[in-house]
């Protein structure tokens, strides 16, 4: 079987829209599951006192990845910049486990070793089972 270069469009179009119709199935599979999970959670909140274990601050960058354009007979590879934003990360621990909350007002405001209250939310599963932890600031 001989292959012209529409047969190649038509062949390399339809595996392509396969592969992301296929990607497009499984995440919503995947986000489906994440919402039926999080409905069966009962969750418990209670307010708690955590601590700043520790802070990192992360200046904003930009990295430069590379872009392939076919025109036909030439191809050119241009390098595109994607930019990252500045980053104030606090990281509070509760349970051993560390929280990041990327706030610059926080982060300003508090110092290794201070106090800080939260809310603690606690998705427990149908057994019992704790499946889920997340920290809320007070403010």
């Amino acid at each position: 079987m001989k292959l012209d270069w529409f047969g190649i469009f038509y062949y390399g179009t339809f595996a392509i829209s396969t592969i992301v119709i296929a990607g497009v199935i499984v995440w919503l599979i995947y986000e489906a599951y994440i919402a039926i999970r999080n409905k069966l959670l009962r969750y418990e909140d209670f307010s708690k006192v955590v601590k700043v274990v520790r802070k990192k601050h992360k200046d904003a960058y930009t990295t430069y990845i590379p872009l392939t354009i076919s025109t036909g007979k030439t191809i050119t590879t241009t390098m595109t910049p994607m930019f990252h934003q500045e980053e104030f990360n606090v990281y509070l621990v509760y349970k051993g486990v560390e929280h990041c909350f990327n706030d610059e007002a926080m982060f300003n405001s508090l110092k290794v070793g201070d106090d800080v209250k939260v809310i603690v939310h606690e998705g427990y599963n149908l057994k019992g089972e704790l499946k889920n932890t997340y920290l809320t600031i007070v403010e």
